[in-house]
């Protein structure tokens, strides 16, 4: 967890399997609220990486991250291994 002004970047360490964004980010919302004493007000992200809001005394509401919303990806190196597809994935 890293804090920006009142914007704390968080990453999911936790192995839990195909989380859904509802249920991390409820989570992620109560820990930096516990963490700093402010409320968070929102959070946005995914469920691997997470920027939560935070609504402190006396502070405005920072605003949500712009989001690229176009992602390019490779695959590179596609092969088979048993029954399924195996390989890399480049994204930018």
């Amino acid at each position: 967890m890293s804090r920006r002004g009142n914007v704390i970047e968080m990453i999911r360490i936790s192995p839990e399997w195909l989380p859904k964004f509802p249920d991390i980010s409820r989570k992620a919302a109560i820990l930096a609220e516990a963490e700093t004493g402010c409320r968070a007000a929102w959070v946005d992200g995914d469920p691997a990486m997470m920027w939560v809001g935070l609504k402190c005394e006396g502070e405005r509401v920072p605003k949500r991250p712009k989001k690229q919303r176009t992602v390019f990806c490779e695959i590179d190196d596609l092969y088979t291994r048993g029954d399924s597809l195996a390989g890399y994935m480049t994204c930018q």
